[in-house]
């Protein structure tokens, strides 16, 4: 089923992590009843303060870590990324993941991963982003 919605999109994603553009193009405030919609109703009214966020991840070096890796920030585990590819604006390999509210950004981060099948395990550096991610 995720695979529908995308790797940022699956179904147990509050839709306002994922960032108040998903909520602006795709929820409604004022249609009636629907599943899911006193949830949706008492996160806008508390200010979209959700457990974590969707981020954008510029990383530091050409190593693309895998889906899955986990986000440190001060070596306290603070979330996952969820996609990987490149940017040819900013020139440099970049990710999405869902970190932890408490994260400020911009902040430093060390993405890790473990040795899986044909993976090799591994660590790089990554600054944490909002997004857009765009040329600074």
């Amino acid at each position: 089923m995720g695979s529908e919605l995308g790797a940022q999109l699956e179904p147990k994603v509050i839709p306002a992590e994922a960032g108040q553009w998903l909520l602006d193009a795709s929820v409604s405030f004022t249609k009636g009843c629907y599943t899911g919609q006193e949830l949706v109703a008492r996160v806008d009214s508390r200010g979209n303060n959700t457990p974590r966020n969707l981020r954008g991840l510029v990383i530091s070096s050409n190593v693309l870590p895998p889906v899955g890796a986990q986000i440190f920030v001060d070596e306290q585990l603070r979330g996952t990324i969820t996609s990987v590819g490149e940017s040819l604006d900013l020139r440099a390999p970049v990710a999405l993941g869902y970190v932890h509210r408490s994260v400020e950004v911009p902040s430093q981060a060390m993405l890790r991963w473990p040795a899986l099948g044909a993976v090799e395990g591994g660590e790089v550096a990554a600054q944490i982003r909002e997004l857009p991610l765009l040329m600074a």
